[in-house]
């Protein structure tokens, strides 16, 4: 970790609202990239493309938590560490209006370069992968990433989303260490 004074705090909303204008200047992967917190499931339905941003990767954050962790001397019993974990659900999607593309390989004649595998989730799978990706200090956040797991969705919601659902949990130096 590096001198916390030197960081900003930690807020997901605001970390990944900069990400996602940080990647869209980039034109990380060759995408246009947006930026949603409904910080609901439900919520999805309510999110619609910013003017302009229909074919982005939208990032949309849901289920958002916070919680503290705490670790003691052995000997004096005083505490000695503070973390603040923040948890989280971020879907990487696209909007998909065709529901009968294949996911893979299931309708035969029609190839799998044209699946929704070889189209949405493979390329964002190699952008996003792990969360190794994301160039914390760049943004000025010095966190650890707990955890980053991915698990493929296909047409969510009213919006069709397609994509990624990334459950993932990141950890803030507080004090201590």
């Amino acid at each position: 970790m590096a001198n916390l004074s030197n960081t900003k705090r930690l807020n997901a909303v605001t970390f990944f609202k900069e990400l996602a204008e940080s990647w869209k200047a980039a034109n990380k992967c060759g995408n246009c990239w947006s930026f949603g917190a409904p910080l609901t499931e439900a919520g999805m339905n309510t999110q619609q493309p910013q003017s302009g941003s229909e074919c982005c990767v939208h990032l949309i954050l849901t289920k958002y938590r916070v919680g503290s962790t705490y670790k003691y001397n052995d000997t004096t019993k005083l505490q000695n560490y503070e973390a603040c974990n923040h948890n989280f659900t971020l879907y990487a999607v696209v909007q998909r209006s065709d529901t009968g593309q294949n996911v893979f390989n299931e309708i035969e004649g029609h190839p799998i370069s044209e699946s929704l595998w070889s189209e949405v989730h493979d390329p964002l799978l190699g952008c996003l992968g792990c969360g190794r990706e994301m160039d914390l200090c760049a943004l000025g956040y010095d966190f650890d990433i707990i955890s980053w797991d991915m698990e493929a969705v296909i047409f969510k919601e009213d919006q069709n989303w397609t994509g990624w659902k990334i459950t993932g949990s990141f950890r803030e130096k507080l004090s201590g260490n």
